[in-house]
């Protein structure tokens, strides 16, 4: 959440600038450095290292290795928005894992999800504005899938390359959820508006509706049921 370190090789700080110029929002910064990690770097298990003494992991990840797994990913992401003066926080914890059943239930849905230690995944989180602490996930195919049945490494489950970002989700849910909640408003009102007539027009009915002749006692009832009962009641004029 802190702002990036002092320490921190100042051509990582110029990348952040690159990526982040001209983006109004802190949304739009988020989204720019996710998509670009996600284009220009690798996805692998093999042929990464821990970083040497005085070495930078992310300078080294974005400039030298440009490749490695989702840790790599995350971490970059976080040091480029903290350069950015976007307050963010990296996150450790699992991908959503796999579905194994779903259960129908009086109009509701239910999963049973298992989740595997191969399914570990890091992630950043950016603050924003207005929505708080919100996921992006720079690693390219978003998760692994299973190992192979003789141990070998998982392999980067594949997106299109047009498929969004979590930041351009988030952005579609606002929208979404904005246009909900019109469509809501507009029916509520209508409703409204119909119940309003309705109980108008009742209330015009009883206000016309003159009282019996000669004490006849409510029982009679209004004018187009009244004369039915007139001999009943005694009403009979």
């Amino acid at each position: 959440m802190a702002a990036a370190p002092d320490s921190l090789p100042q051509r990582v700080r110029e990348l952040a600038v690159r990526l982040t110029e001209g983006q109004a929002t802190d949304l739009a910064k988020a989204g720019a450095i996710e998509n670009y990690l996600r284009s220009h770097y690798s996805y692998t298990l093999e042929g990464v290292r821990a970083p040497a003494a005085n070495e930078d992991l992310v300078d080294r990840f974005l400039f030298e290795q440009k490749a490695g797994y989702c840790d790599y990913f995350s971490s970059a992401m976080v040091v480029l928005l903290r350069a950015s003066g976007v307050p963010a926080r990296w996150v450790k914890g699992f991908a959503p894992g796999e579905v194994v059943s779903t259960d129908y239930e009086g109009g509701s849905v239910r999963y049973t999800v298992q989740v595997r230690q191969r399914d570990a995944h890091s992630w950043a989180e950016a603050y924003l504005p207005g929505a708080g602490w919100v996921p992006f996930d720079a690693t390219p195919g978003y998760g692994v899938t299973a190992r192979s049945s003789d141990g070998s490494s998982p392999e980067p489950v594949k997106k299109p390359a047009d498929a969004p970002g979590l930041a351009d989700q988030v952005r579609l849910l606002f929208q979404k959820a904005e246009r909900f909640g019109t469509a809501v408003f507009h029916k509520a009102q209508s409703y409204a508006e119909a119940l309003y007539t309705s109980a108008h027009l009742y209330q015009s009915r009883l206000l016309s509706t003159k009282p019996p002749a000669y004490g006849c006692s409510y029982s009679c009832g209004p004018p187009d049921l009244r004369s039915s009962r007139l001999s009943a009641c005694g009403c009979a004029g």
